[in-house]
């Protein structure tokens, strides 16, 4: 059942492919992603466990609605004043010098305590794997307290959201125009790096990888419309970046903890262990009979907006609470193979799953592929370069379905929450 799925979705990313002229559309992209995952999952390496049929027909029923929504979204009317550039070229950057500098100062210092605590702790013998489990409250190290309380949890979200809007800017700025940009793209890599090592995630450094690829592939689709010169020396320092990228994922995944004989078994578990993953909680959440009404599926608005209630007197829905304990939590590592645990990574379609079942899964992929056909469709039809910014952070959001669904992040709701305030507050043109 895995295979057929997977070269179904392969077929469909070819023909999107094709229909689009180029490969870095949302279809595509989520297509071919998808493919990997379930082709992965299909073969089962080291003993991974089969997925039931039922799991393998909500992924298949999640990406095909998915590939509809972007259609839809595709064929949303665009505001008239998002393309009133008459060249691209006129069209600055999407942040102003000034205020790039000050965010990726702000970046730094907030980052700079989380590094000397980490560093503290790796001095005493633990390693990233360690440290990273006691940021997310898998402690095993005493006095952790990175990341508690309400303040602390809403400046990490506000540095979150400035981090990939610097790092998708400094990377648009690069690819559009190399030679005024280097010092912007240096900046941008080298505070992911650090970002990376204080953390111990590696998400962020393959988000660089992606974007950067998907911003020269989108330019290049964009070159019969706008005057854009791409030289070949960009692209060698693309493919550098790409690599450097690459490497410290692979450094950071040692310094978690990871042999170098376990470093491929590591990875097929990352990519495909989340379809055995679901498959497992969704056996528990059909036993359980529950329901979570939305919870689960838009948590990242929910877990910030209720508390702001609670604070005010108002009691936690019981639906919330027991959404928290019986859904998100997905951190608890179980076992998809005799001798592979894993967590965390769980696909986008389980906490939709989770509120309505399959019509969750129906309206949850639908809405998330209707945004992502409308941010492609603004990038590439208007002059605006700060929607390619938007549609970059899209593609980082279509990457994330191989952990969970988007919206079950703070980061990405409040970055859509931007993006309406950010287009709906641009200046028209003065005729």
């Amino acid at each position: 059942m895995g295979l057929i799925i997977a070269f179904i979705l392969m077929g469909f990313a070819v023909i999107c492919k094709y229909k689009n002229g180029t490969w870095v559309n949302p279809s595509s992209i989520f297509c071919i992603e998808w493919f990997i995952i379930s082709f992965l999952a299909a073969i089962r390496l080291y003993g991974l466990y089969e997925a039931s049929i039922k799991t393998w027909m909500i992924i298949f029923l999640g990406s095909i609605i998915y590939l509809i929504g972007i259609e839809f979204g595709k064929k949303l009317k665009i505001n008239n004043h998002l393309n009133w550039y008459s060249s691209i070229n006129e069209c600055g950057s999407f942040m102003k010098e000034r205020t790039f500098w000050i965010l990726v100062l702000i970046l730094f210092i907030l980052t700079l305590s989380d590094f000397f605590q980490t560093f503290t702790f790796w001095r005493a013998g633990y390693n990233l794997s360690e440290i990273r489990e006691a940021s997310v409250g898998m402690s095993t190290i005493n006095s952790f307290d990175r990341n508690t309380g309400p303040l602390i949890e809403w400046i990490s979200l506000a540095k979150s959201i400035i981090e990939i809007l610097v790092v998708a800017n400094a990377i648009e700025c690069f690819v559009f125009d190399s030679k005024n940009n280097k010092s912007k793209i240096v900046v941008a890599l080298s505070f992911e790096l650090f970002n990376s090592f204080t953390t111990g995630g590696r998400f962020s450094l393959a988000y660089v990888i992606l974007e950067i690829i998907s911003c020269l592939m989108l330019y290049r689709a964009m070159l019969g419309n706008y005057t854009i010169t791409i030289s070949k020396k960009t692209v060698r320092w693309i493919r550098r970046i790409a690599v450097l990228m690459a490497v410290a994922i692979v450094v950071m995944t040692l310094l978690r903890g990871a042999e170098v004989n376990e470093l491929l078994k590591k990875y097929y578990r990352y990519i495909c262990g989340n379809v055995v993953f679901m498959d497992i909680h969704i056996k528990d959440l059909d036993s359980s009979g529950f329901w979570s009404c939305s919870f689960a599926g838009l948590y990242g608005f929910w877990s910030k907006i209720l508390p702001i209630f609670h604070g005010l007197g108002f009691d936690y829905p019981q639906t919330y609470l027991n959404t928290i304990s019986q859904v998100m939590d997905t951190q608890t590592f179980i076992k998809i193979a005799d001798k592979m645990p894993t967590n965390a990574f769980i696909t986008p379609f389980y906490h939709i799953y989770a509120d309505f079942r399959f019509f969750g899964v129906i309206i949850g992929m639908f809405v998330f592929g209707a945004f992502s056909g409308c941010r492609y469709a603004t990038a590439i039809k208007t002059n605006n370069r700060a929607q390619v910014v938007f549609y970059l952070i899209t593609i980082q959001m279509i990457f994330k379905t191989l952990q969970n669904y988007p919206l079950t992040s703070s980061i990405y709701v409040f970055f859509i929450i931007f993006i309406l305030f950010y287009n709906n507050l641009l200046p028209h043109k003065n005729t």
